[in-house]
């Protein structure tokens, strides 16, 4: 099970009202409306005027529900405040009044930003800077998205002529200078007159091409303060400064005001912010939990560590999201594998692959059966609690393939009835229904200004131990604005890491007993009804008024320390590409599935010789990939002819569906650079021959051939017996899928293996054998040179792969069968080798 531990400290989130209140609510007092003014607007208004209507009374309770039941961070239902681990949980909510934090709703200052900027004069006065998510590609420069303007949400991409003055205009934009400087330097560059090139300078930065320094970044405490500084000495602007800030300053007012005042100014804040831009939203407001004592019982968090390593184990993506893996056998379907290729590049529509699609579920029928046995032996028992026990564990557990995640956020809830039951151990723990956050720090981002040096401390020990897992990687803090500036509410945070890129539910307790309560439940739709947890006598959190429903944060981090990578060399597309009319002639055979071998070992047998090798591939439709190399001339004045007549044929005689001649993009990372991958074609030719005659071989079962063929070659490579086991069980996904097979042939795989036996085949092996020793001497050479880009057995795990899809097809499972049983096999045969000639 992965490890987990979790960090020195915690956040702690609770509801504004003990849960008492929710199951005996009281008259409004003043902190009540105050917190409907800044989170529920239209039924504050709706509320203060008397007498409401009954429709605003359900509203209210809804919402005094949610105030003492739900510790969600929202306005001031919820606040938020740090703790850390000891012996004993001394934690409890105080007497002194929330420290508030009032700034304007992100999306609001985005469209001020964007009215302002929009004047030719005031961008006049601001810096300039070339988009860093644009890139040039075959001519053109390309933004996979307009940045977002304002509040609007765009989505579009854009794509201009690269031509030499608008290369030039984004070059010297590449760093930050005076919109005023870039206009001069195109006029001297050009001798364009000046309307000319601020015609241009305009185009771009209505295309997103030119940004301004006038858009916030998010990794400040005070984006709004932010605009004000930088258009301060702007007398173009001078109005609008002066007004925002103005309302920054009432607004730092307002947080000091009790409640009582606070509700009665709340209005003239909102006509201020209203007055200088409209807007549904108008600002966003957080508070602090006013906590006395500062810790939590360390068992606690011991506890959150087992139930993330125990969420790892169960989770039901053990190889990544379906999307993400479908979209990296698209990555590798066009770049191959190991190669390093622009970001940008890659998720542009055009020049790349796009975005991946959204996550889709993910069936695992075996997984789902013993899923739905657990339900229904529990409702035929009447039993409302489903116990996992370890072989349960293990049936449900999947081997995982995807890398653990290297720090989490965990929400749990404490069920307990009192501080000193949670400290006895007496507690049942509960994972909250938002799970929490995919890296550790993120719930606490975005209070960070609100709570302080310690929280900004408690962050940059998350940055601290996440470099300590993944040694050798550089972290860099992503710093964009969201296509919706709302969502730059939650986004906005402090920057802790050293490196920065710049880019541009709804529940509620009820209680069904209570007629009132089940007025709540809407007359149609579907209804999903959970029991409550935790329950009202298991608010633990004590308070003066009262206890509340707490929700613990948990930053967790990877116990075990990742390996350092060796980033890919970079190599030019020019010398990876090989056309039509270069040293490689590539054709693709498009046919049915069924025909595929006979493909082979008929036609592609008897015309292909010298310098050639093929694999199976699908895009999605089946098809060969066959390819030459050799002399250009020849290849395209005698082979290239040959071959469209020999393919025109095999189209006539039903073999060939399709026919296409294509260009070579060489896997140059994937097997260790250009003089490795030469060495590596060889071998691609000597198997793809071998391959052929062992497909005529009807008489010997495929995947004892599969296994004898793939451990013969890594043989032939030079690798050591530990070095054959170990990259066998690197490419086993699940072990527990070959069991059953390896314990009913157990026998005949061990004489196989042990024996090194195998006339039939060993003449077609010998051939092979003879070009695999010269390709690992070659490897061994480069690798001494410090010229090999990977390790010789990294490489030796594509030439396996590469020989299964000859030999047994595309597909993993054909090739993990065989990787299950030669791990299977060889650690029987080192427990208790064979003597020759027997099992």
């Amino acid at each position: 099970m992965t490890g987990y531990r979790p960090l020195d400290w915690l956040m702690v989130r609770a509801p504004l009202l003990p849960i008492e209140r929710c199951l005996a609510p009281a008259s409004l007092d003043h902190r009540v409306r105050r917190a409907l003014a800044v989170g529920a607007g239209d039924l504050w208004r709706a509320v203060e005027r008397q007498p409401p209507s009954d429709r605003a009374r359900r509203k209210l309770q809804r919402y005094l529900i949610r105030m003492s039941t739900r510790p969600t961070p929202f306005g001031l239902f919820a606040g938020v405040g740090l703790a850390g681990w000891g012996e004993r949980t001394d934690l409890a909510i105080g007497d002194d009044p929330a420290v508030i934090r009032t700034r304007p709703d992100v999306g609001w200052l985005l469209d001020f930003v964007s009215t302002v900027e929009r004047r030719p004069a005031v961008r006049a006065g601001l810096r300039t800077f070339a988009n860093p998510a644009a890139f040039e590609h075959s001519g053109r420069i390309f933004l996979s998205e307009h940045a977002p303007i304002g509040g609007e949400e765009t989505g579009r991409q854009v794509s201009i002529r690269a031509t030499g003055v608008v290369r030039e205009a984004l070059e010297l934009a590449r760093n930050p200078l005076p919109y005023k400087d870039l206009v001069t330097r195109l006029m001297a560059s050009t001798g364009a007159p000046q309307a000319k090139v601020e015609r241009l300078a305009e185009q771009l930065w209505e295309q997103t091409l030119l940004l301004t320094d006038l858009r916030p970044p998010l990794t400040i405490a005070e984006p709004a303060r932010y605009v004000v500084d930088r258009l301060a000495d702007i007398p173009a602007a001078a109005d609008d400064t002066a007004a925002l800030s103005d309302l920054l300053d009432l607004l730092k007012e307002w947080d000091q005001l009790d409640a009582e005042q606070g509700v009665a100014v709340y209005p003239k804040l909102l006509a201020r912010a209203r007055a200088l831009h409209e807007s549904k939203d108008l600002f966003q407001t957080d508070a602090t939990l006013p906590l006395t004592g500062n810790q939590v019982s360390r068992v606690v968090g011991d506890e959150a560590a087992k139930a993330a390593g125990l969420l790892s184990k169960l989770t039901k993506y053990p190889a990544g999201l379906t999307s993400m893996r479908a979209y990296r056998d698209k990555f590798t379907g066009r770049y191959g594998h190991d190669r390093e290729v622009p970001l940008l590049e890659l998720l542009d529509r055009e020049a790349g692959l796009g975005l991946p699609e959204p996550p889709a579920e993910d069936r695992n029928p075996e997984r789902d059966g013993i899923l739905t046995r657990l339900a229904l032996d529990a409702i035929r028992d009447r039993r409302q609690v489903v116990d996992l026990d370890e072989q349960t564990i293990d049936d449900l557990a999947i081997d995982r393939t995807a890398p653990e995640l290297p720090s989490l956020d965990l929400s749990v809830f404490v069920l307990a009835s009192s501080p000193e039951a949670v400290d006895a151990g007496d507690f049942q723990m509960m994972v909250g229904p938002n799970f929490g956050a995919s890296a550790a720090g993120r719930v606490l981002g975005r209070f960070s200004d609100l709570l302080g040096d310690q929280a900004r401390t408690a962050l940059r020990s998350v940055a601290d131990a996440e470099a300590a897992v993944r040694p050798g990687r550089v972290w860099a803090e992503v710093n964009y604005l969201p296509r919706k500036g709302r969502l730059g509410n939650v986004a906005t945070r402090a920057l802790i890491r050293d490196h920065e890129l710049s880019i541009a539910d709804n529940r509620l307790l009820l209680d069904l007993a209570d007629p009132d309560q089940l007025k709540q439940l809407p007359d149609k739709g579907l209804i999903v009804l959970q029991e409550a947890l935790p329950a009202p006598d298991q608010a633990w959190l004590p308070g003066g008024d009262g206890h509340y429903v707490s929700e613990l944060v948990v930053p967790l981090v990877r116990e075990e320390v990742e390996p350092e990578q060796q980033p890919a060399r970079q190599i030019p597309s020019g010398r990876r590409m090989r056309p039509p009319g270069s040293d490689w002639l590539f054709a693709k055979l498009y046919h049915l599935p069924t025909f595929e071998n006979d493909l082979l070992t008929g036609p592609v047998k008897d015309f292909c010789e010298g310098n050639w090798f093929f694999m199976r591939y699908v895009d999605p439709d089946p098809h060969l990939r066959i390819r030459w190399t050799g002399d250009p001339r020849w290849l395209t004045d005698e082979l290239a002819p040959r071959v469209l007549r020999w393919s025109a044929e095999l189209v006539e005689r039903d073999y060939c569906t399709r026919v296409a001649l294509d260009t070579y993009d060489q896997e140059l990372e994937r097997y260790g650079g250009p003089a490795a991958l030469e060495a590596a074609e060889l071998l691609f030719a000597a198997d793809s021959s071998a391959v052929l005659d062992l497909l005529r071989r009807h008489d010997i079962d495929r995947t004892l051939l599969g296994m004898y063929t793939v451990d013969d070659l890594l043989l032939g490579l030079g690798l050591t017996e530990d070095e054959r086991l170990d990259n066998y069980r690197r490419g086993v996904a699940d072990r527990r899928a070959t069991a059953d097979e390896f314990r009913s042939r157990q026998v005949e795989l061990r004489h196989a293996l042990g024996n090194r036996e195998f006339p039939e085949i060993e003449p077609v092996l010998a051939r092979r054998r003879a070009v695999l020793r010269e390709v690992g001497d070659r490897l061994d050479w480069l690798a001494d040179r410090g010229e090999l880009g990977k390790p010789k057995t990294e490489i030796a795990r594509s030439f396996v792969h590469m020989h299964c899809n000859r030999l047994l097809g595309c597909g993993h499972p054909p090739e993990q069968k065989v990787l299950g049983l030669l791990t299977r096999t060889w650690e029987s045969l080192r427990r208790a080798p064979v003597r020759r000639g027997t099992a």
